[in-house]
């Protein structure tokens, strides 16, 4: 039950929920109550466990706050959904993996997409902070901001370090435990700064409120061992040693700009709003990233990165002076990736070009940079100058359970001969990819076996042609009966299983046809199975006998739509169940539609279906 109460204790009305209203999903402004009422998932599991059929409901519900008249309720896209938010005139449902908008006045759905939160979401103003991301609160989108290094727009998100407890917000900030107190300046988009030596509690005790952030104590019973537990209370201030760790995945593009501030214990935006990134990065946490900046630098002797503390030296004639005290000294080499790529390896330039005698003594061979190899005992190391790239391969010998000394397999003998097959080592080289996901379509192959056999090859990687089907217009009517499929449609009469076996036409051999007309898709599938089990509801059709279609506007879109299509547990009625799964990305996509109808048949089932061309737009 659901009730409200004059401020005399009389009781205004009482609502009776057709489901469990969470303590998390029942929210309200000045003129209506709004909740998620939803069987339980424990009442779901444990039916399940005794091999029960139960109806699960969810759904969304407003009811007037004067009279108790409910004004409107909705399904669509609350299922999963666990908890309710309120901002702006716009209802936010989340939970089950993604999060759902609505209108508050009228319930209309706006949005409905896959998201995955580590926390409970804060709003602030029409943004809303969903831990690492943020979205538009009307649309759903995910936030821009420009990127670091490519200058081109980037997904809005940050990273904080270890920690329990929720995230807090202001226009201004986000505050949150990152191991000590956390702060996202949302104003400069610097990144998390740390307030040291004191943590928030388990759930929001940390408040942005007249210009101050307030934190009373809210660990006293926690066994975290942290310095100080007390109230703190922090007023706006100007520091030059005000650092943040900003963090950005590395962009699939050229870097086009970057302010390093060299020897720098953090990253800080000035007052042109620059970013100036840090490096060497500072360290963190295993469990707190920051941006991979594509700098890397060597010195020699007892000299490195260098620092004094900005507040204790007077730099004249500008406004940045944190700029100027810090740096690197000493002999410095140091590179520069404009081109970024998930590299494994990177070449280092060699002063003098090593001796190729398998030695391994020369004087850039001090295994700077070398990288090991997954599963062995071994690492490469890469060095080259202006004629030649050297690659030298070290691996430790091999040994048995008793630490004797066991012989290299080296049986190849033959010039361009298997090489793979003895202890050897292979590089492959190719031209630069398009991006750091595309593959490259030609590669040079070279080999050495323990023998001293050597194996070398140019490899080109052929597309093989798909093909382009031509599926005929098919007039046929939705009924669940084949009869006007004859001779029509493109017929596939087989689908192969795993590993491409066919399957015992007695046992299990599903085939369909397709066609298409002015209204849609016809699909038409038949399954010859032996036993068919439908799924006892929606929830779970693909636990059943049921169809699985995939619909996207073209080859390699990750923009579709998925439906699930059962049979209907009674073998005398044509009904069906369905289940829709909308991956696509507009907003203002119409809303997904099918007409559908079934059959069973003395050796199986036929499923008929009608997708209308409006579900692609």
């Amino acid at each position: 039950y659901v009730f409200i109460m004059e401020r005399d204790g009389r009781v205004r009305w009482t609502y009776r929920a057709g489901a469990a209203v969470g303590n998390n999903a029942i929210t309200m402004d000045d003129r209506r109550v709004y909740l998620i009422e939803r069987t339980e998932p424990e009442k779901v599991a444990r039916a399940k466990r005794r091999g029960q059929r139960i109806r699960a409901r969810a759904r969304l519900v407003a009811i007037d706050a004067f009279s108790g008249k409910v004004l409107w309720h909705t399904s669509e896209g609350i299922a999963g959904r666990s908890e309710l938010w309120l901002a702006s005139g716009v209802l936010l449902a989340t939970g089950g993996g993604g999060m759902s908008g609505y209108e508050a006045a009228g319930g209309r759905l706006l949005y409905n997409r896959p998201v995955s939160m580590r926390r409970f979401p804060v709003i602030v103003g029409d943004t809303i902070y969903g831990e690492p991301l943020a979205y538009d609160l009307r649309t759903g989108e995910p936030k821009q901001r420009l990127h670091p290094l490519a200058g081109s727009a980037s997904t809005w998100q940050f990273s904080r370090s270890y920690g329990c407890g929720a995230v807090s917000g202001a226009p201004n900030l986000l505050l949150f435990r990152s191991s000590t107190l956390g702060i996202y300046d949302l104003a400069g988009d610097s990144g998390v700064h740390n307030f040291g030596g004191v943590r928030p509690g388990c759930h929001v005790n940390a408040i942005a409120a007249n210009g101050l952030v307030l934190m009373p104590p809210g660990d006293a019973g926690c066994t975290c061992s942290y310095c100080y537990q007390t109230t703190v209370v922090l007023e706006p201030g100007y520091r030059h040693e005000e650092w943040a760790i900003f963090y950005e995945r590395l962009p699939n593009t050229s870097v086009r700009q970057l302010a390093l501030n060299l020897g720098a214990p953090g990253d800080r935006r000035d007052s042109d709003g620059r970013l100036w990134l840090a490096a060497p990065r500072p360290k963190t946490a295993n469990r707190r990233r920051d941006i991979a900046v594509p700098f890397r630098f060597d010195t020699r002797g007892r000299f490195g990165p260098y620092r004094f503390n900005a507040e204790h030296i007077d730099v004249a004639g500008t406004d940045r002076p944190w700029l100027y005290t810090s740096g690197l000294k000493g002999a410095l080499r140091a590179e520069l990736d404009l081109n970024i790529l998930e590299r494994g390896i990177t070449a280092w330039p060699a002063d003098t070009a090593p001796a190729i005698d398998g030695e391994a003594r020369d004087a850039c061979w001090d295994d700077y940079k070398a990288v090991p190899v997954t599963g062995e005992n071994a690492s490469v190391t890469v060095r080259y100058d202006d004629r030649c790239l050297y690659v030298l391969h070290k691996r430790k010998p091999l040994v048995d359970p008793a630490g004797r000394l066991m012989p290299w397999k080296s049986s190849v003998q033959e010039t361009d001969g298997p090489v793979w097959k003895d202890h050897s080592f292979e590089l492959y080289f190719s031209n630069i990819p398009a991006d750091r996901n595309a593959g490259s379509r030609s590669y040079l192959h070279l080999g050495v076996s323990a023998s001293g056999t050597r194996y070398d090859a140019l490899w080109k990687y052929v597309t093989p042609d798909l093909p382009v089907c031509n599926i005929p217009p098919v007039d046929a009517t939705i009924d669940g009966d084949s009869a006007d499929w004859a001779g029509k449609g493109l017929a596939v009469t087989s689908l192969p299983g795993p590993q491409g076996k066919l399957r015992s036409p007695q046992d299990f051999d599903p085939c369909f046809k397709i066609g298409w007309n002015a209204r849609g898709i016809v699909i038409l599938a038949q399954v010859k199975d032996n036993v068919v089990r439908p799924a006892a509801n929606e929830e779970a059709l693909r636990r059943g006998d049921s169809v699985e279609v995939f619909v996207t506007p073209k080859r390699g879109s990750s923009e579709y739509y998925r439906l699930l299509v059962a049979p209907s547990a009674d073998p005398k009625s044509p009904k069906v169940k369905r289940r829709f799964y909308d991956h696509r990305k507009r907003s203002n996509a119409a809303k997904l539609a099918a007409e559908l109808a079934g059959m069973r048949t003395p050796d199986g089932y036929v499923i008929e279906i009608l997708l209308p061309w409006q579900n692609l737009g």
